[in-house]
């Protein structure tokens, strides 16, 4: 159970460095944004703001929600919503589009946040508890560390060519590729836990 509880934190912690540096590494692309879809600067920093203001503003309502139909659930979900929404925002055609999609990004990327926090301290004991919660707050802080260098300076030296073929959204497509590995990995180790705690409860009151 221990195996599948690190595993667990691992895919995690992949989840909470994604979402903590999909904003990040976005703005760092914003001038190839601007070009490609044709916009000025300031305004392709929409997508920005967009991304951070349905972040900030949906965090508090995943928990909640994660409350009434299970935080297992809840965090796939979001994760897969992160993923799909990422894809569709490779396919922005004019500002509107760009501003939905990044902002129902930032919608999903928030339910990642407080869900797998409440997930990790729930499944692991009182022990092993904060290690596991200190893990997966450096995840999510590197992640915002290294999102500039990710979507800057990586972005630039290792997709150059792949930007001018196929535009910007190639980056898009990575990331929502990466979250939905991250989503089903979560998915098959979460369950196996979930499964073998509850036949462990089984035991212990047979």
């Amino acid at each position: 159970m221990k195996t599948d509880q690190n595993k667990m934190l691992a895919v995690l912690g992949m989840m909470l460095f994604l979402a903590n540096g999909d904003n990040y590494a976005a703005a760092s692309l914003l001038s190839d944004i601007a070009a490609d879809l044709h916009l000025a600067l300031s305004t392709a920093a929409w997508s920005v703001i967009a991304y951070m203001l349905s972040f900030g503003a949906f965090t508090l309502v995943f928990g909640p929600l994660s409350d009434r139909f299970g935080k297992v659930r809840v965090v796939l979900a979001a994760s897969l919503g992160t993923a799909i929404f990422s894809i569709l925002g490779a396919g922005a055609f004019n500002l509107p589009s760009l501003v939905f999609f990044r902002a129902m990004n930032g919608l999903f990327g928030a339910g990642i946040f407080p869900v797998a926090f409440a997930l990790i301290g729930e499944t692991f004991d009182n022990e092993h508890r904060q290690p596991a919660i200190g893990k997966a707050m450096g995840m999510a802080f590197l992640g915002a560390a290294t999102a500039t260098a990710i979507g800057g300076a990586l972005g630039t030296a290792l997709n150059a060519a792949l930007i001018k073929v196929h535009g910007v959204e190639i980056i898009f497509h990575n990331a929502s590729f990466v979250f939905l590995t991250a989503s089903l990995l979560a998915a098959v180790f979460v369950s196996r836990f979930e499964m073998r705690k509850r036949m462990a409860i089984r035991c212990c009151t047979n």
